[in-house]
This record gives structure tokens, C-alpha cells and sequence, in this order.
């Protein structure tokens, strides 16, 4: 990846592989630039992130509709509960990573104009702490409209 990655922005990941998200995801980690912690909000289970991906010992969010005894799980359709989340992420990590793993699972159980207001009001916590969001989302899966949309929040990383 060659492109800039600014403080305080959100950026739509155009992809359908999990492995891009989660390599920008530990290179902004790992760079000096933002908190090494970061916080990984997926439909994945966090232990095969952390195997998979190397996702390190951040704070995950498993989108699942299950509860499951040691893990922070979300419905899809609380999103209200991962917005807090969130922004209880960044006020105890400012200049902190997010990424979200998991888009099209929380556009099909609410609707799209549902999570657009909820990238809104998260993008507007991510400029105050100045942390970075890394959404994630196949442009395969939802349509051209709602792609540009998303582009008008959040900027695009060019070179993944």
C-alpha cells in the first residue's frame, strides 16, 4: 500500500477479501502513526481472525446473533451497540484503528440508509480522536448507489 492514511478520516476498503482489510489494518498498527491496539468489529470468530490474520490483541466485536460466554457479541441488528463500541474504542484509544469486517451483514439487517447515519456519526468520532476507520465492503455486494454514497463519507485508499 502506497497511499497516505490521514489521522481522524474513514476509508472504504473496496474489496471481497478480509485479507486486505486486515493487512492495512496491522501495517497502520504497527507504523508508529496511530495506537497499536486496535479494535476489529467482524462476522469472524476474533480467535480465527487472530490466527488467520494476525490481528494481534486488540478489542474485537463478533457480529453474531449468538452469545457467547468471553467474547463481545452484536447482533446485526444492534448497531446502535456496536456504535457504542466504537466510540467507547476511541475514548480509551485515541489515534486508535478500526476495522469493520462485516458491512453487508449489518446493511442486510437494517438498511442501508440505517448504517450510512451510523458511518456519519462514527466518522464524525473519528475526527475528534483523531484515530482512523477501515470499512471494509465488496462493491459486488451492494449497489453502484450506495458504493458512492459510501465514497462521499469515506475516502479511498488507491494501491491495495
Amino acid at each position: 500500500m502506497d497511499a497516505e492514511v490521514d489521522r481522524g478520516s474513514c476509508y472504504l476498503v473496496r474489496t471481497h477479501e478480509a485479507g486486505k482489510l486486515f493487512e492495512l489494518f496491522n501495517r497502520l498498527r504497527r507504523g508508529g502513526a496511530f495506537s497499536e491496539k486496535g479494535l476489529v468489529i467482524s462476522r469472524q470468530h476474533p480467535d480465527r481472525l487472530k490466527e488467520r490474520f494476525q490481528t494481534g490483541e486488540g478489542d474485537y466485536v463478533w457480529l453474531t446473533t449468538n452469545s457467547v460466554d468471553g467474547y463481545v457479541c452484536a447482533a446485526p441488528t444492534a448497531i446502535s451497540l456496536v456504535h457504542m463500541r466504537i466510540v467507547d474504542f476511541f475514548k480509551r484509544q485515541p489515534n486508535g484503528v478500526v476495522a469493520l469486517d462485516g458491512a453487508e451483514y449489518l446493511i442486510t439487517n437494517n438498511t442501508f440508509e440505517t448504517f450510512l447515519r451510523f458511518v456519519h456519526s462514527v466518522h464524525d468520532r473519528v475526527m475528534v480522536t483523531q484515530g482512523v476507520l477501515l470499512i471494509a465492503v465488496d462493491p459486488q455486494a451492494i449497489g453502484e448507489r450506495e458504493i458512492h454514497l459510501l465514497a462521499k463519507e469515506c475516502a479511498e485508499l488507491g494501491g491495495l
